[in-house]
């Protein structure tokens, strides 16, 4: 072939062809933003766009220095080839009736309402205080092991891990593990494996665990779907999922009356709504809750006044055991605060995917139907904008009197409007209950490798939790209890 005077073998031209077509389909978003008048990051690599950067840096550092970059708080990047508008800004989340969920366990219009309806029975009051006395139970195991410990500095994530994944083997799953303490079981395996976790530490499983990660973001679903077809292309994998069905399903039965009652079809609850409710109870049960709980023991370290006026409210409703009522834990109001005050801190989901169901306008800015929206939880919960002294650890701030109308939808750890975790009130009824038993045991204090507040540094857990860059150990020792009585 001939293409100015030169004698171009037919190879290279249809190499170039091909190369120029997949450069233009790689690149043809990413000018998405500039039609919408919306400020965004530029992006330069084919199919790739902003991933690199993502999947290196922790989500609570790229989110801070892109909220320095764009003080507006909404701006645009790209996952891959999607263009994805990153929003920080509170009002918006009011809207959120009309975008849907992009999550792990994502349904869509009336599939998720049925879905949510046959769920929504698992957390009923009454069901949360069938689930009290479990719940009760695995929290004396974790003292029990913290109580082996005898005084050393702890990094209390794998006890605080053990903790919640035994909670949730025990009410969700009706599995009497005590994985406290066996710690090899096929649950905590798939788990694991859920969260994209690698399950040991070779090498080849790390690596593996990353791609898998990065391809379900820079493929597209259709491609993914298509792949699927010869290969397993499922996030956790084959075996996890049927594992996790099978568990599913035994919770499903438990609900099948009140579901039949309803006039559900209970048959519509395939393969992919049996792996939403394991996710569900996993998700909220099990990795984030054992985050939170990190967080919140290191902050009662480094602040042992806090910790004292807590431990003093906790006294005037649990007897020397740390045990109360279910009815009771309602009294518990500065516990409600201390908690509240650990997760706007530190969210461990930092942001929240929506999808736009329909075209819609939010501050002046036109979003069209089926545009991803990226809500950065973790700049909303440390804005100046809505709170005073962000970076400091102020549990009476959610006091009545001090909140103020948009914090309600600045602080979203669980998400908001309808689509709100489900299982949040499992996972702080969970959190409650060990944290009421093991601060009457002990008092938690910070020694020489325990890092102050302003010095955390974090790292994104496989699909974006906050987690810190390195365990953050501190000391428990044995609370000294004097009663004084009148003779």
């Amino acid at each position: 072939m001939e293409i100015l005077g030169l004698e171009v073998p037919l190879w290279v031209s249809l190499t170039t062809i091909i190369l120029s077509l997949l450069y233009w389909y790689g690149t043809s978003t990413f000018n998405t933003f500039k039609k919408m008048g919306v400020p965004y990051q530029p992006a330069y690599i084919p199919f790739v766009g902003h991933m690199i950067e993502l999947m290196t840096t922790s989500m609570s550092d790229h989110q801070e220095k892109y909220a320095k970059k764009f003080p507006g708080k909404v701006y645009g990047m790209f996952q891959g080839r999607t263009p994805v508008l990153k929003v920080a800004d509170a009002e918006p989340v009011v809207e959120e009736d009309s975008i849907s969920d992009n999550s792990i366990v994502s349904t869509t219009s009336d599939h998720w309402k049925h879905v949510r309806t046959i769920l929504a029975p698992t957390f009923t009051s009454g069901k949360l205080k069938q689930m009290y006395p479990v719940i009760q139970r695995c929290s004396q195991r974790f003292v029990k092991h913290l109580k082996s410990t005898e005084g050393a500095p702890i990094a209390i994530k794998d006890y605080a891990s053990g903790y919640t994944m035994d909670v949730i083997a025990s009410t969700a799953f009706g599995m009497d593990l005590d994985v406290q303490e066996t710690t090899d079981h096929e649950f905590i395996y798939h788990a694991k494996k859920f969260f994209g976790l690698p399950t040991d530490d070779r090498i080849i499983t790390r690596i593996k665990s990353f791609f898998n990660i990065l391809s379900s973001f820079l493929l597209s679903k259709a491609i993914r779907n298509f792949l699927g077809l010869f290969v397993d292309m499922s996030f956790s994998g084959l075996e996890t999922l049927n594992y996790l069905e099978g568990l599913a399903h035994a919770v499903l039965d438990q609900n099948k009356d009140q579901i039949e009652r309803k006039n559900l079809d209970y048959s519509r609850f395939n393969q992919k709504g049996c792996d939403a409710n394991a996710a569900i109870f996993i998700s909220a049960g099990y990795e984030t809750t054992a985050s939170t709980l990190q967080f919140f023991f290191y902050l009662m370290a480094v602040h042992p006044d806090i910790q004292n006026k807590l431990y003093s409210s906790i006294l005037e409703v649990a007897d020397e055991k740390g045990e109360c009522s279910y009815e009771e834990l309602k009294k518990l109001e500065y516990l409600d605060w201390c908690i509240d005050e650990t997760m706007r801190i530190f969210p461990i989901g930092t942001r929240l995917e929506r999808v736009a169901s329909r075209d819609i306008t939010i501050k002046g800015v036109k979003i069209p139907k089926g545009m991803t929206i990226n809500m950065s939880i973790y700049n909303m919960h440390r804005d100046s904008d809505y709170w005073t002294d962000p970076n400091t650890f102020n549990p009476d701030r959610f006091a009545p009197e001090n909140q103020t109308d948009i914090q309600q939808y600045a602080f979203i750890p669980f998400g908001s409007g309808g689509r709100k975790c489900i299982a949040s009130r499992l996972a702080l009824l969970e959190m409650k209950v060990v944290i009421i038993k093991s601060l009457t045991e002990f008092r938690y204090e910070a020694c020489a490798d325990t890092p102050k507040l302003r010095e955390l540094t974090f790292q994104d857990l496989a699909i974006g939790l906050l987690t810190p860059a390195s365990p953050t150990c501190f000391c428990r020792t044995k609370r000294i209890r004097i009663i004084c009585r009148l003779l």
